[in-house]
């Protein structure tokens, strides 16, 4: 589970230099990219508790989530002025409801089904 997370965490990244750097026609603010990876930092501290570690990928994975449905709302079919209000907002409902919300479900589907990584049953 941790080099899936790492994935995730890294198609995050991804996504938010692609967003800030090549789709907005601006530039975006860079700490407005550094507030958009919240999100992902939480993840990654997350990770490094094995208790944690199913539920740090759900973290990512709800994150990503919202923010490639961020992405279609803002860049690829905006729909209506207020659109861009998002870029401010996602990383807030990622860290509040969309990370744990992906944390819980992953949580409970290694927890039901008996996933475990080889690096964490060592």
């Amino acid at each position: 589970m941790r080099a899936a997370r790492y994935v995730v965490i890294a198609l995050a990244c991804v996504l938010h230099l692609y967003s800030h750097f090549g789709a907005s026609d601006s530039g975006l603010f860079l700490g407005l990219l550094f507030w958009s990876l919240i999100p992902y930092g939480v993840a990654a501290i997350m990770g490094c508790f094995r208790m944690f570690a199913p539920a740090a990928l759900g973290f990512a994975l709800g994150s990503l989530a919202g923010d490639i449905y961020l992405f279609d709302r803002v860049f690829i079919s905006p729909k209506g002025p207020n659109a861009d209000y998002g870029i401010l907002l996602m990383p807030v409902m990622n860290t509040v409801i969309l990370g744990p919300v992906g944390a819980l479900v992953v949580w409970l589907g290694a927890r039901l089904f008996g996933w475990q990584s080889k690096e964490d049953a060592a």
